[in-house]
């Protein structure tokens, strides 16, 4: 089941964030920038379990193109 799906530039601005379970504000907002935190500095495409990804059964599948990571958390 997807969680989220966020668009962001790559100084980690929002330009689109669609969440799919019910959080506060700040959670989201938490939640974009520890995702951003995350890929920023790496080059593989996905990420698995742990907590700043949702929990142990949790995936974030994200892509990079040009100015925008695209992040879609399951």
């Amino acid at each position: 089941m997807v969680k989220a799906i966020i668009i962001f530039s790559n100084h980690g601005k929002p330009w689109l964030s669609k969440f799919y379970q019910t959080y506060s504000e700040d959670t989201e907002q938490q939640i974009i920038n520890e995702m951003f935190y995350l890929v920023s500095k790496r080059d593989e495409n996905f990420l698995e379990g742990g907590f700043l990804t949702g929990g142990s059964d949790s995936k974030l599948i994200y892509r990079h193109y040009a100015t925008l990571y695209i992040h879609i958390r399951f």
